[in-house]
C-alpha cells in the first residue's frame, strides 16, 4: 500500500512545480492561535456539546449504537489512557496527533496558486477550533481520512466504491442513521453521473444538477413507501430543529425554511434546492455585518467554485477516478446534510470534518491544472 507521506503526490496529477508547499512551522502558529481563540474569545455555547459528552464520560453512560454522543463516549474513553478531565487536554491532544499527521500527508504535495494555500490554511484553522477537540466530529474527520486514503489507493475504483460506501454504511448504523442517506445519495450520484455520460459527446452541468435533485426526489419516495417513520423524520427533522430556536439570541446564522411545506414533498424539494444554494453560496450572511460571517462566506464561495470547475472537468471526461469518487463523496455529503443542517455554525464545523476528502477535489481538479 502507499505511505501517507507520498499517498496525495504519487496518486494526484500535479502542476508543474512552480507552486508553494505547506510549512509546518505556519501550522504550528495557526493551531496555537485557533486553540487560543477557542478558550479566550468563544462563548460558552460553543463548548455545550463537549462538556456534555465530558459529563456523560464521567457519569459512565451505556453504548448505544445511533446515538451518536453515546457512541463519542464510549470512542472517547477508549483512547482516554491518559485520564483527561478538561477540554483544554483533549483539544492538546488531538492538535498534537492531528496537525503533524495531516502535514506528513501533505508535505510533498506542490499547492499551484496561492488562494489554494490560503484556503488550505485557513482550513487548518478551522478544523483546530471545530474539530480536534472533545466532540463527534473529530470522529468524522478520522472516517472521511480513512475514506481518503482507499480513495488514494491504487486499485479497482470499483472496488474502491463497494468499500467507501460499506464503511459509510456501517458507520450510519453504529453511529447515525443520516450516514446511511449519505452513503445513498453517494452512490446515486456516481451511478447517475456515469450513465449520463456513457457515449454522450455534449454534456450539461445543469442537466446533471437536475439529474441529481430527480434522484433525490426518487429515495425520497421508495423511502417513504418502505420505511414511512423514517420518511417523516427525514421531512421534519430540518424544520422542528430550526423552528424552536427562532426566537433563540443564537437565531442570526439559522437555515430557516423559506416555504412552509406541511409534509407536502414538492414544496420540501423546494425547500431543499433553495437551502442547498443557501448553504453553497452564503449571501445572507454578509448582511450580518460579522467578520467571521464574512470570513466563512469567503471561505465557502471559494470552496464552490473549486466544486463547481471539479464538476465541469468531470463532465469533460478530464477528472481523474480519484477525483469522480472524491466528488460524489462531497456531493452525497451535502446532499444529506441539506436535510438535517439548522445553521451555519453547524455546517461549517461539519463540512470542516470533510478536509480530507475536499483535498483531493481542491488539489486534482480536472487532469490539466484548473488556475485560479
Amino acid at each position: 500500500g502507499l505511505s501517507t507521506s507520498k499517498t496525495l503526490t504519487e496518486t494526484l496529477p500535479q502542476p508543474p512545480r512552480s507552486g508553494y508547499y505547506i510549512s509546518f512551522p505556519i501550522i504550528v502558529i495557526i493551531a496555537a492561535v485557533a486553540i487560543i481563540i477557542q478558550y479566550t474569545l468563544l462563548p460558552a455555547k460553543y463548548f455545550y456539546d463537549s462538556n456534555h459528552i465530558l459529563n456523560l464520560m464521567e457519569s459512565g453512560v451505556r453504548f448505544k449504537a445511533q446515538n451518536s454522543f453515546s457512541v463519542t463516549v464510549f470512542l472517547s474513553g477508549i483512547i482516554n489512557i491518559f485520564n483527561f478531565n478538561s477540554l483544554f487536554l483533549w483539544s492538546l491532544m488531538y492538535a498534537v496527533i492531528f496537525n503533524p499527521l495531516l502535514y506528513v500527508f501533505f508535505k510533498k504535495t506542490e499547492v499551484p496558486t496561492l488562494p489554494k494555500l490560503i484556503w488550505i490554511y485557513a482550513f487548518f484553522g478551522l478544523l483546530n477550533i471545530y474539530v480536534f477537540n472533545l466532540s463527534k466530529d473529530i470522529f468524522q474527520f478520522v472516517l472521511f481520512f480513512i475514506i481518503a486514503l482507499i480513495v488514494l489507493k491504487k486499485g479497482n475504483t470499483n472496488r474502491k466504491l463497494v468499500y467507501c460506501a460499506s464503511i459509510l454504511f456501517l458507520w450510519g448504523f453504529i453511529f447515525r442513521i443520516y450516514f446511511l442517506l449519505i452513503a445513498v445519495f453517494f452512490l446515486m450520484t456516481y451511478i447517475l453521473f456515469n450513465i449520463y455520460l456513457y457515449g454522450k459527446k455534449k454534456r450539461s452541468l445543469y442537466i446533471f444538477i437536475v439529474l441529481a435533485l430527480t434522484g433525490i426526489l426518487l429515495s425520497l419516495l421508495a423511502i417513504s413507501r418502505l420505511a414511512p417513520e423514517e420518511y417523516n423524520t427525514i421531512i421534519f427533522t430540518h424544520s422542528r430543529l430550526t423552528v424552536n430556536r427562532v426566537y433563540s439570541p443564537d437565531s442570526q446564522t439559522l437555515i430557516l425554511d423559506v416555504i412552509r411545506h406541511n409534509g407536502n414533498l414538492a414544496l420540501f424539494m423546494l425547500n431543499y434546492v433553495i437551502n442547498m444554494f443557501r448553504m453553497m453560496l452564503p449571501v445572507e450572511l454578509l448582511f450580518r455585518f460579522n467578520v467571521s460571517y464574512l470570513l466563512f462566506f469567503s471561505f465557502q464561495v471559494m470552496l464552490t467554485y473549486y466544486l463547481l470547475k471539479t464538476i465541469k472537468g468531470a463532465l469533460n471526461k478530464k477528472a481523474t477516478p480519484e477525483t469522480l469518487l472524491a466528488l460524489f463523496l462531497y456531493l452525497g455529503y451535502l446532499m444529506g446534510s441539506v436535510l438535517f443542517e439548522p445553521d451555519f455554525g453547524s455546517w461549517v464545523r461539519h463540512e470542516a470534518a470533510l478536509f480530507p476528502i475536499l483535498v483531493i477535489i481542491i488539489f486534482s481538479s480536472p487532469k490539466r491544472e484548473i488556475s485560479t
